[in-house]
């Protein structure tokens, strides 16, 4: 056998026997310890009651909710009875648990008290309580059971499902032998046993969570002390709870390693490291080299890399023994075999690239095909392929790239963190990603694009890097072209977005991003008169003509409506019956409803891939509109001035004056690269406005991290109006300003549940942004409005899934009429500012000898099409105007704008 000579089931029979009151589990909270032998008999009683609810070895158990001591015992509880644990995150939404409970077969759903509130109404046969479950066990079972009676090491212990962001999630069977013995095999490897105490700070519905930093402490004859899962709120404090509790062995992730290298500020976490640390892992993700070095100079620890899969459990690792190799994820492990096979299937050449096909003896029992509907088996002796791009030399194996980020030029297959890795060794590179752009002629072209750090020069750097690749690289791998960005995208947990950096490098304009210069000579100040402020603000032009169009259809007159700013979706009204009341009729939180801000938090995080605090970094409003004034009021003064870019929202300039601001408008010509020589030592705020109303411009990625360098650079504020992030045809275009200025510093996110789901009566907005600038807008939310509709809150809280499932659809398909009225307004000759998104059109009236609201009036009142004059997005538009598409027929709009293209022609 390849772990030891005892079976996996001896080894967990003798695992309490040999340990006994040593100490298992802390809880990080309350510090109470829970040892080997406590667990043994926690977990008999466990396993007893378990058979008493009529589950037998086999049978298959739900398990969510927060990290917990409990948690861990009701999973020792399901492993002594051979009941199946079926891991899901407490964050799915209500339709993804219940296929996950309906895929898996699950007999009964265990859930702390924790997420009770949620949990507590997935659909499932029954419902255990784990606190309550747990202390009913103790005193109902004083003897509990024989553990594993029945049980063998062949039978299944674990059914976890992957995630689900390429297609449908997967479900991986691991039985005792494999989750036992592999774990053995990597803690002998490593050097683990009863010295080591580890920090379980992986969530305990993951496999990290419960076999990195559980099973496998257990089977080793370590410790671990079960604390909440990272974020970039623990992420402040990490160092705290390890001291506290003498914790010696970290096992991290590369996203985890990066916040812990921004957020650690003091000395303790390094001295600490130094004097006590034994041992730090790494895995899950690679691992950029520089990030390796910064943590390893800044703790003074080895950081040491495994490579694995959900399928396969650890295959290779590295260990102090070994000493570090720059790139590597260490040996294989005994009984493991690997090949590298190229494209043709064959066999690559020695030294060369190739995909991970590995054999293994702990390779899955079978994987539930979720989408199939059919259960694949596998074996120990079967190949399997990883997916994963590498190479093996000197019996060490490395990562060089996902299959699916391959770049293919001339037909030559080129891993892109071999690239990577050489350009991380010049000292100007902080970040970069390789990818691959099309190319007619070879297939892909290589473009690197970097972070450089902040007193490197582009032009410098990036001969310095061509001339680095020429000398270590073969021309096949060289890049043919260099870009800079200020920052890269990344997602929530860290992970470079190559697919969006991809789709902008395909769109971009041919030009560098130009680099933030020497702040230009102050403008000439104009002061806002403080007093009668209301006074010098205009009527919003949009809400102006759509009061016509309201009263003209009073007196049943045919309007073609082309100015209303919203969609019109066709939206059932689901059932009011299970809300709250009579709560719904009274105030609630200022901040919004917590159920709400969790679905919102978890929208956010699985589309943008922006990581919010639902607790403390968002709020609801009555209304985006709301939002974007009270976000004003937060951090403007009196006489600062705000850069808004044209074309711009009818209200913002007119929001800064009610703020006692003084909007800066930027003429709709100006790039954002030349925004700099705007600033002044006055200017507090930019507001941008991505996709945008009333053009549909995406901002690109480029122009967003150059506004983000310039925000850090002069200490402004970056306000990001994302009402429309929804309403695009390929989502990889929207990046918001979340996933460059993650801990959100110096950004705020405005955008509307009204507009976004297509139900803009109803007023429901938010604000996304720090603690602390979210407490002052809560001060001003509380002063103003109290609360955002409360019975509102609770019905999009409760059906926010199937609103969406209604909308997105539609929203899809108003874009697909976007498409096509584009293209008739083309044939009509009418020109309009670029842009994708959205339901709008910025039209350009240029050719007639009307400005744009004697045009819209003539169009209105003679011709009944309301249209929107262009001069009410800034100065600089009066010879545009906008039309909406989403409130007519197809029909309807093209018959208005042959009226827009025959006005133009008879007054020109």
């Amino acid at each position: 056998m390849t772990a030891s000579a005892a079976g996996a089931l001896e080894w967990l029979k003798q695992v309490p026997r040999e340990h006994g009151e040593r100490v298992f589990a802390v809880d990080g909270q309350s510090g109470e310890a829970t040892t080997y032998a406590d667990l043994d008999r926690q977990s008999r009683h466990a396993a007893a009651a378990l058979r008493r609810l009529g589950l037998r070895k086999g049978d298959r158990v739900a398990v969510t909710g927060d990290n917990s001591v409990a948690m861990a015992r009701f999973y020792f509880g399901c492993l002594y009875a051979g009941i199946v644990a079926v891991p899901v995150n407490p964050g799915a939404t209500d339709d993804e648990a219940a296929f996950f409970l309906q895929q898996s077969g699950a007999k009964a759903l265990g859930f702390t008290a924790a997420v009770a509130a949620r949990a507590g109404k997935w659909p499932a046969p029954r419902a255990l309580e784990l606190e309550s479950f747990l202390a009913e066990a103790d005193a109902s079972s004083p003897d509990g059971v024989e553990p594993f009676e029945g049980v063998t090491d062949d039978d299944d212990l674990l059914l976890v499902y992957t995630s689900g962001t390429t297609a449908s999630p997967k479900g991986v069977l691991h039985r005792y032998r494999d989750l036992v013995d592999n774990g053995r095999l990597f803690g002998r490897f490593v050097g683990l046993g009863a010295e080591n105490r580890f920090y379980n700070i992986l969530p305990m519905t993951y496999l990290g969570g419960y076999y990195n930093l559980l099973l496998l402490p257990y089977v080793c004859g370590s410790s671990v002390v079960i604390g909440e899962p990272f974020s970039a709120k623990t992420a402040f404090e990490f160092w705290k709870p390890v001291i506290r509790h003498q914790i010696n062995t970290l096992w991290l992730v590369p996203s985890i390693i990066s916040l812990i290298l921004r957020m650690d500020r003091g000395e303790d976490g390094a001295r600490w490291c130094r004097e006590r640390v034994r041992l730090v892992l790494c895995g899950t993700a690679p691992l950029p080299l520089s990030v390796r070095r910064d943590f390893e100079k800044r703790y003074g620890v080895g950081l040491h890399e495994n490579y694995g899969l959900t399928e396969t459990l650890f295959l290779t690792a590295n260990a102090p023994k070994l000493g570090v190799v720059d790139g590597s994820v260490g040996r294989l492990l005994e009984g493991v075999e690997l090949r590298l096979v190229g494209p043709d299937g064959a066999d690559a050449p020695p030294g060369a690239d190739g995909e991970i096909v590995v054999r293994t003896p702990y390779l899955m029992r079978a994987c539930q095909h979720t989408d199939e509907g059919r259960v694949a088996p596998h074996a120990p002796k079967d190949w399997f392929a990883t997916g994963d791009i590498g190479v093996y030399r000197d019996g060490r194996l490395s990562i060089t790239g996902r299959k699916k980020d391959l770049i293919i030029r001339g037909g030559v297959n080129i891993a892109p963190a071999s690239i990577e890795e050489l350009l991380y060794t010049n000292p100007a590179v902080q970040e970069c990603a390789v990818v691959g752009v099309p190319n007619a002629l070879t297939g892909e072209d290589i473009v690197a694009v970097v972070k450089l750090a902040p007193d490197a020069q582009f032009e410098i750097a990036k001969n310095e890097l061509s001339t680095l690749c020429a000398k270590k690289l073969s021309k096949a791998k060289q890049p043919s072209e260099f870009v800079e960005l200020p920052d890269l995208p990344r997602t929530a947990s860290g992970k470079l977005q190559k697919h969006k950096i991809r789709a902008w490098l395909q769109t971009r304009e041919a030009r560098q991003p130009a680099r933030p210069s020497a702040p230009a000579p102050a403008l000439p100040p104009s002061f806002l008169k403080p007093s009668r402020v209301v006074s010098d603000i205009v009527q919003a032009m949009s809400i102006k003509y759509n009061t016509y169009v309201y009263e003209m259809r009073q007196r049943n007159e045919d309007v073609i409506v082309l100015s209303l700013g919203e969609a019109f979706f066709d939206i059932p009204l689901l059932s009011f019956d299970e809300l709250p009341m009579p709560s719904g009729y009274h105030y609630s939180h200022s901040r919004g409803i917590p159920e709400l801000r969790a679905k919102l938090a978890e929208y956010f995080l699985s589309e943008y891939d922006v990581s919010v605090d639902p607790q403390k970094e968002i709020i609801l409003t009555a209304g985006s509109k709301i939002a974007i004034y009270m976000a004003m009021l937060a951090i403007i003064n009196p006489n600062d001035e705000v850069m808004i870019h044209e074309p711009a929202w009818v209200s913002y300039a007119e929001q800064v004056k009610l703020c006692h601001g003084e909007p800066l408008m930027i003429p709709h010509g100006v790039s954002v690269f030349d925004f700099e020589r705007y600033v002044t030592n006055r200017t507090r705020l930019i507001i941008i406005n991505s996709p945008n109303n009333p053009s549909g411009k995406i901002y690109t990625l480029e122009e967003l991290s150059h506004l983000n360098q310039l925000a850090r650079k002069h200490g402004l504020y970056v306000l990001s109006d994302e009402a429309y992030s929804d309403f695009l045809l390929d989502p990889k275009q929207f990046i918001s300003m979340g996933n460059l200025d993650p801990k959100k510093s110096h950004s705020l996110i405005v955008n509307s549940i009204s507009k976004n789901f297509g139900i803009s009566g109803w007023r429901l907005g938010y604000v996304i942004s720090n603690p602390a600038i979210i407490d002052q807008i809560l001060k001003l939310n509380q002063h103003l409005i109290t609360c955002a509709p409360t019975i509102l809150q609770h019905y999009i809280a409760r059906n926010f899934d199937q609103v969406i499932q209604v909308t997105k659809p539609q929203i899809k398909d108003l874009l697909l009429r976007r498409r096509e009225l584009a293209a008739h307004m083309d044939q009509l000759g009418l020109k309009y500012l670029a842009g994708d998104a959205t339901f709008y059109f910025f039209v350009s009236i240029g050719a007639s000898k009307l400005d744009c609201e004697a045009f819209c009036d003539e169009l209105l009142f003679k011709r009944h099409v309301s249209t929107v004059p262009g001069i009410g997005y800034g100065p600089s538009c009066g010879r545009f105007i906008r039309v909406s598409v989403g409130a007519e027929p197809v029909e309807r709009i093209q018959r208005g704008l042959r009226e827009i293209a025959d006005l133009i022609r008879r007054t020109t």
